[in-house]
């Protein structure tokens, strides 16, 4: 987020809607995962994915959290090579 970006909003302003990126990567687990002793939230959560992925599959799971899913922020960004120049562009 620029800096300020929260103080551009009139105080008082109702906000609808909201979209960020959560700033962390998800990465599945291996298929030869095993569950890990249970000692941390860490650990729990990612048994429950894995248990999650074993009784219904990978496929389920990449669907059900997003996993291919592009934001609509990020398909309608700009790519860098649109804003150079044609000439730069042609070269490429």
């Amino acid at each position: 987020m620029p800096p300020g970006g929260l103080n551009q909003i009139p105080e008082g302003a109702r906000i609808g809607t909201v979209a960020a990126d959560g700033g962390a990567a998800i990465i599945p687990i291996r298929k030869t995962g095993h569950p890990w002793k249970e000692d941390g939230l860490a650990a729990i959560a990612r048994n429950e994915t894995l248990r999650v992925m074993r009784r219904h599959g990978r496929a389920f799971w990449k669907r059900w959290i997003g996993y291919h899913v592009r934001s609509r922020i990020e398909a309608k960004l700009p790519s860098p090579a649109r804003l150079r120049d044609f000439g730069a562009r042609i070269a490429e």
